[in-house]
């Protein structure tokens, strides 16, 4: 059974594949994560890696991406542990020759929030994990970029973000965006930094 699902999968991809080749671009950076809970210091992020991943061109103009935020360390001691991880398939219309690239299209996938911190009223070790549906739109290219994204907190309550991108002489990435809600009870928004290197392969 395993082997003929495997098979008939192959066949699926080999009539559909397109003639455009696939391109893997790999994103690796440094993040600074505000949740700006209640009292929180703009002094005390945290901070963390950020891995991220897109695949482009599996199935016509159809591919993957997945990105993982992991905590390093916080100086803000009330939150003990916390990771990140969105996975979705994207319709990005692509280009890229030698050092000039863009793309640009809509996304949709999950997302899994995984937190540990002190309940801000009672003062109680809190464990939080969610997985919840993520909505976005992108545009990018070598030198800017914008994202677009829509999700849900634990109350299901509508998480409405935007982020904007920016490349340097030096080839270094920085991101910098913000969501209207945070993904625990106190967190009326956040935001964050990234800042690193991506790799086209």
């Amino acid at each position: 059974m395993k082997k003929n699902f495997l098979f008939a999968l192959i066949v699926f991809f080999s009539l559909h594949l397109n003639c455009e080749k696939i391109v893997f671009k790999l994103s690796c950076t440094g993040s600074g994560y505000y949740p700006e809970y209640t009292n929180y210091h703009y002094d005390a992020p945290v901070i963390g890696l950020r891995l991220n991943f897109e695949l482009y061109n599996l199935l016509e103009k159809v591919g993957m991406g997945a990105s993982g935020i992991y905590q390093i360390e916080s100086l803000d001691d009330r939150i003990s542990s916390s990771r990140f991880y969105d996975v979705y398939l994207h319709n990005f219309y692509n280009f890229r020759k030698d050092e000039r690239y863009y793309v640009s299209g809509f996304y949709c996938g999950i997302r899994n929030t995984k937190l540990e911190f002190n309940h801000y009223k009672t003062k109680i070790l809190t464990n939080l994990e969610m997985t919840r549906v993520l909505l976005g739109f992108k545009y990018e290219s070598e030198s800017w970029g914008f994202d677009v994204s829509w999700s849900q907190a634990k109350n299901r309550k509508p998480i409405l973000g935007y982020e904007f991108k920016f490349r340097n002489s030096y080839g270094v990435v920085f991101q910098i965006g913000r969501r209207n809600r945070g993904p625990m009870q106190g967190a009326k928004s956040d935001f964050y930094i990234y800042s690193g290197y991506e790799f086209f392969l």
